[in-house]
């Protein structure tokens, strides 16, 4: 029976640099990458996780133009936009993040990531429907995570729905105990509604947890 044939070393540098990247070594993980591309220049993926690399070092105008150059490679890669999604987010260009994240989400729909930074976004552009059904979607998506619940909530509080904003903050609790945030908000909307007891209690819960 005949071996396999061995992977090419471009591979084996790209493999090299996801441990080193995985081991918080940044500047091994840049060496391996290289030498991947030095190698094989049109290897989108170490383009890719180079740019995530060098994100990671602040270096953020290399890494959007190491995410460009691999998306000019494989320009349907939902992983590279989502990671551009991300640099532009922190950067606050929320535009450019928009359309990376919807990007994102075409080539890959169920990227939960994707749909709830989207939703951080879209608020940010006071595209509040959008952003609801951002969150929405990335609840569907995975259901046990408490953050798109808690932004849900501080969505419909900002709409005077507060019924609806107590219960989104209420499930982020049950998922997470410990998530002062959503104590505090639900203290302020026990104060819109009048309820000075309940608000208490909740703004104490609130402290409680902070001094933990």
């Amino acid at each position: 029976m005949q071996a396999p044939d061995p992977p090419d070393d471009a591979v084996a540098h790209y493999k090299r640099g996801n441990v080193h990247k995985d081991a918080g070594e940044p500047q091994a993980a840049l060496k391996s990458y290289s030498q991947a591309l030095e190698l094989n220049p049109g290897y989108a993926h170490a383009l890719c996780n180079r740019g995530v690399v060098l994100a990671s070092l602040r270096r953020l105008d290399e890494a959007l133009r190491s995410y460009d150059e691999a998306l000019a490679l494989d320009p349907r890669d939902a992983i590279t936009y989502y990671n551009r999604g991300v640099l532009l987010h922190e950067q606050k260009d929320w535009s450019g993040a928009l359309q990376s994240y919807e990007l994102a989400i075409q080539f890959d729909p169920g990227r939960f990531h994707a749909h709830f930074n989207l939703g951080l976004v879209q608020r940010e552009l006071q595209q509040w429907d959008a952003a609801l059904a951002s969150f929405e979607r990335a609840i569907a998506i995975n259901p046990e995570v408490p953050a798109p619940y808690f932004n849900r909530g501080v969505l419909q509080q900002q709409h005077r729905q507060f019924a609806a904003a107590l219960q989104s903050y209420e499930k982020a609790i049950a998922l997470n105990p410990g998530l002062y945030q959503a104590f505090f908000k639900s203290g302020s909307v026990y104060q819109e509604l009048k309820d000075p007891d309940k608000a208490l209690a909740s703004y104490d819960r609130a402290v409680s947890i902070r001094k933990d």
